[in-house]
């Protein structure tokens, strides 16, 4: 908190390890602009202190911006792969899911699971590992358009939101997904090792309940994905709310892993 004797704040309440878990981000803006700036008024408020406020307190409101902005950082990204976390994209998805309803047109998710991640952390290392998990966040996110949210949903698992979708779209939007992650180069310590991935699609206009249409939509596309791991990996599929629809070219491109 600021300490009231030096005008600064006490680093420890923000940057020690265990502050996020002790207080939350909301709480956090909240103590910072209405228990800080409130001190701040006051003390504009008396005459003796008016020499000094104006540039301590833009001083002041660089340091808060820079720690929110932080704060809100850590509370969005995932560490290790800089794309949207979970908790955040699960969010966003909500607050899609009630803009698509209002707008009347089709959302879509893509959820894109490593193959064979198990053995390239077997074969290589968990380093490999999280080298692998960082070159797909990257290959997702130039493939991607810059409306779509991407983030990790845990472990070698990735989802995509994808506004205004339709079936015809997503086709392509799968194929692109798996053809970029196919084509991607990846050598770790000197050593090149092919890495693919099998993706899930699924889409539908908002119906009934919210909550329950983001369900059924994840649960649509996470089926999928896992049918295309059956399928022999290395492709999509792609579902509606109504109808299957399977990767165009998917017997072509679905080939037994243990081949690769």
């Amino acid at each position: 908190m600021l300490n009231r004797q030096s005008g600064v704040l006490d680093a420890v309440t923000y940057d020690s390890p265990g502050a996020l878990s002790r207080l939350s981000v909301v709480s956090l803006v909240e103590t910072l602009f209405r228990g800080e700036l409130r001190y701040y008024a006051m003390m504009v408020n008396d005459d003796s202190q008016n020499a000094v406020v104006p540039s301590e307190l833009l001083e002041e409101n660089g340091r808060l911006k820079r720690r929110v902005a932080d704060l809100l950082l850590v509370s969005r990204v995932d560490a290790l792969t800089g794309l949207y976390n979970r908790a955040f994209l699960l969010q966003q998805l909500k607050e899609q899911i009630s803009l698509h309803r209002v707008r009347g047109r089709a959302i879509g998710l893509a959820v894109v699971d490593i193959d064979h991640f198990k053995k390239i952390n077997d074969t290589y290392g968990h380093q490999a590992g999280d080298a692998a998990l960082k070159m797909i966040a990257a290959t997702l996110k130039d493939t991607m358009r810059a409306s779509d949210l991407v983030g990790r949903y845990g472990g070698e698992e990735f989802v995509v939101v994808l506004e205004d979708a339709n079936p015809e779209g997503l086709a392509i939007v799968g194929e692109r997904i798996r053809s970029k992650i196919e084509e991607a180069i990846f050598i770790f310590e000197g050593q090149q090792i092919p890495v693919t991935a099998s993706v899930g699609l699924a889409e539908g206009l908002v119906k009934g309940s919210e909550e329950e249409f983001g369900s059924q939509l994840f649960a649509l596309a996470d089926s999928a994905m896992y049918r295309a791991k059956n399928s022999g990996r290395n492709c999509f599929i792609l579902e509606t709310m109504h109808r299957n629809v399977h990767g165009a070219h998917q017997q072509e491109i679905c080939v037994d892993g243990d081949a690769r």
